[in-house]
């Protein structure tokens, strides 16, 4: 069941630096005003590589007043950084193959405490354990311009939890 769905078509780089922005605005506005239940979101990063998913979260986590560097967690699989009151943990589970790992790892323990926002890229490789998504953000890279430097994607984003709906509000009046 979605509660709301967004589709943002040939969207170029600067806008989805707008979209993560707003997003961001969103959230700290939800919590802040406590209309997150525990301050706690499980979202999904779903698209194949260099479709813009750490690209996203560079920007979303910058405009939520993070200052350093933010690093894709490709590697570590894992990247948190604190920032307002909340835990923001950037999963990669590419190289994730068996759900196992997931829980030798310990990452069951980041889905279930207050204050944290749970990004994870490549979902589809432990879906069976993860908690249900709140929001889907879903990147298709196309490169239907003759103009490489256009980074074109297409953007869809479901909401599937009432939680997740409250963080879309507002977005679907962005402008590309």
């Amino acid at each position: 069941f979605m509660f709301l769905t967004l589709n943002f078509n040939n969207s170029n780089q600067n806008f989805v630096q707008l979209l993560a922005e707003n997003f961001a605005k969103n959230i700290l506005y939800l919590t802040e005003k406590n209309q997150l239940t525990n301050n706690f979101l499980n979202v999904f990063l779903n698209g194949n590589l260099g479709a813009g998913k750490t690209f996203f979260m560079q920007n979303f986590i910058h405009s939520l007043g993070f200052k350093g560097n933010v690093k894709s967690p490709t590697y570590s699989i894992l990247e948190t950084y604190s920032i307002n009151n909340l835990n923001i943990n950037h999963f990669d589970f590419y190289r994730i193959q068996n759900p196992q790992d997931f829980y030798d790892y310990g990452f069951e323990d980041y889905f279930n405490q207050q204050n944290n926002l749970c990004f994870s890229e490549w979902s589809e490789n432990v879906k069976t354990i993860l908690p249900t998504a709140d929001i889907i953000f879903n990147f298709e890279y196309i490169n239907e311009n003759e103009n490489e430097n256009e980074n074109l994607r297409n953007i869809n984003i479901n909401a599937i939890s009432e939680k997740g709906k409250l963080c879309l509000e507002n977005l679907q009046n962005l402008k590309k």
